[in-house]
């Protein structure tokens, strides 16, 4: 009788335990589809549907301290940031944990990876991850989102990028240790940087070229003087935030193509960079500089 008994125990726990598991693996799974549906929301700029998976009295706080009470006045604001830093952004799904800190309760900590920010510029920042903590209430049978909390993931700082394009603005000489000599650059010239290859031109000297007296028929002497100045050259780069090195595929002048790598001491400030070629082929024994500004 006592052994029965205590199997009939057993099969009551074993059934109640089963159907408790039941139980939360199915809120479990109405949280995640509430977090995939304001994700979905996000990307597709739906208001409506944030707002039938959150409380209407929900906190919000976002990654730039904003606080708003509400999920209307939270949407109205985001809106706002939609029409500009997040006018081209869009979210995707990384990771996401679920703790039941009540049967009607539970903390989920979403993590995701945004795209397509823009900084005040308007110009595209790279992608990065954001970690954000989220308190369900289950209210009439329903999870609803109540609290809303969004943090940056911090990264290791990556080596500074030259991808872009640079106009040239100064250029300077110095022997070893001197004082420099700087130069406007007034016809300029352009470097740009691709993810692996460069291509550059400009003209040396602060003076401008003067134009050929016949366009169509340039004397030696003018076609020596406008092109002697004209340098030129292009290849693929290495670059690790303080040193790039070029190694050259083609160069104006011949006597440089020589297939060594040329190796430019860089100093970065925002938009601005100054690259320091130290004893050049074409300038033994002295320093050279150049100055250029980022234009996109």
């Amino acid at each position: 009788m006592n052994g029965t008994i205590t199997l009939l125990v057993v099969i009551v726990c074993l059934g109640t335990a089963g159907d408790a598991g039941a139980q939360t693996q199915g809120d479990e799974r109405a949280i995640r589809q509430a977090i995939d549906a304001m994700t979905a929301a996000f990307n597709k700029r739906d208001d409506a549907a944030t707002g039938a998976v959150a409380t209407s009295d929900a906190d919000f706080v976002t990654v730039t301290g904003n606080w708003t009470k509400g999920t209307k006045a939270y949407t109205e604001a985001r809106q706002k940031r939609f029409a500009t830093a997040l006018k081209n952004a869009s979210i995707a799904p990384v990771d996401t944990h679920i703790q039941f800190l009540k049967p009607d309760v539970a903390l989920a900590h979403v993590t995701h990876e945004i795209r397509g920010m823009l900084d005040e510029s308007g110009r595209e920042l790279p992608p990065h991850r954001e970690l954000s903590s989220r308190i369900f209430l289950k209210t009439d049978g329903k999870w609803l989102m109540t609290a809303f909390h969004n943090t940056t993931v911090a990264t290791a700082a990556a080596a500074p990028s030259i991808q872009g394009t640079w106009r040239l603005v100064e250029t300077a000489l110095r022997a070893p240790g001197g004082a420099w000599e700087t130069r406007p650059a007034p016809q300029g010239g352009l470097f740009v940087f691709t993810a692996r290859h460069y291509s550059y031109f400009y003209v040396r000297g602060s003076e401008r070229r003067a134009r050929f007296a016949d366009a169509n028929k340039p004397t030696p002497a003018e076609m020596a003087a406008a092109y002697e100045s004209f340098i030129a050259g292009a290849g693929s780069y290495r670059f690790d935030g303080r040193t790039l090195m070029l190694q050259s595929d083609f160069r104006k002048n011949p006597n440089e193509m020589t297939g060594e790598t040329w190796q430019w001491d860089t100093q970065m400030d925002g938009d601005t960079v100054r690259f320091v070629f130290v004893n050049p082929p074409f300038l033994p024994g002295r320093e050279w500089r150049l100055t250029v500004v980022r234009i996109e």
